[in-house]
């Protein structure tokens, strides 16, 4: 389960490249996107509206070889349309796609920066796609006052929401070598986690004020065992993070675990 659910993430994360092989035909019946990338609509709605940069998508995919299934979600995936859509097939087709339309597509491995698990170079990977709901930027950010009401500003670049308070201990210090748990979020989706399946994250937090981003400042003020929640808005940040677009709030969940200098 865990292999398929890592190969499911894989095909959505994947990108595209130019394409090197000449002789890579057409699939008969679909239309092509160019770079190895090759769709047709299997089922068609009435809706009319396509995803834009900043919408969320929500998704059902089935990955195939040779018409066999290899792995297929039990629920729908989440993305946020971003502008690096251009070279990840999968969001490609997705903002081809109206609510409630499948499509199927097939995209040749050689065509990727990366052939994914279970797949040998030139080969064709089957995907089937449906979405099940699209949530517009506009609906998205309607609710941003709203939830940064539960955050309490601070003057270290970021907002903050106590989730679980310990007893007055001693904080972490800069230089100090700590160990956390984190997930980061754009609302409900999650974006990342420290490390594979939730390992907790380990680093030192840097002596030069300059160096130190808006976790490790939070950090600092966290006693051992604490958790909580920091918001910050993606406009502050040089580039815009992937999964995020203009004007979203990145909120990140942190539990201070150790600290290894004790």
């Amino acid at each position: 389960m865990k292999r398929y659910l890592y190969l499911i993430m894989a095909i959505t994360l994947l990108i595209s490249c130019k394409n090197k092989l000449d002789n890579n035909a057409i699939p008969k019946g679909f239309t092509d996107l160019g770079n190895g990338v090759f769709y047709k609509t299997i089922e068609t709605t009435k809706a009319d509206y396509q995803p834009q940069s900043g919408d969320l998508v929500a998704f059902d995919m089935t990955i195939k070889k040779n018409e066999e299934v290899v792995s297929q979600t039990t629920e729908p995936l989440e993305q946020i349309i971003d502008e690096e859509s251009e070279v990840l097939p999968v969001q490609r087709i997705l903002k081809l796609m109206t609510k409630g339309e499948r499509v199927k597509a097939m995209i040749y491995t050689d065509s990727l920066t990366t052939i994914p698990p279970n797949f040998a170079p030139n080969q064709l990977i089957t995907l089937e796609l449906k979405i099940v709901n699209i949530s517009t930027k506009s609906e998205r950010t309607a609710s941003k006052e709203t939830v940064l009401e539960e955050f309490k500003p601070t003057n270290e670049g970021f907002a903050v929401k106590e989730t679980e308070v310990k007893p007055p201990s001693r904080k972490p210090k800069a230089g100090e070598e700590v160990i956390i748990n984190m997930t980061m979020r754009n609302g409900d989706v999650v974006i990342a986690k420290s490390g594979d399946m939730g390992t907790p994250r380990q680093f030192i937090i840097p002596t030069d004020d300059k160096m130190q981003t808006p976790l490790h400042r939070a950090i600092k003020n966290m006693n051992l065992g604490d958790s909580i929640t920091i918001a910050i808005d993606v406009n502050d940040f040089p580039r815009i993070p992937r999964g995020f677009s203009e004007g979203d709030i990145m909120q990140v969940d942190i539990r201070l675990v150790k600290i290894l200098n004790d």
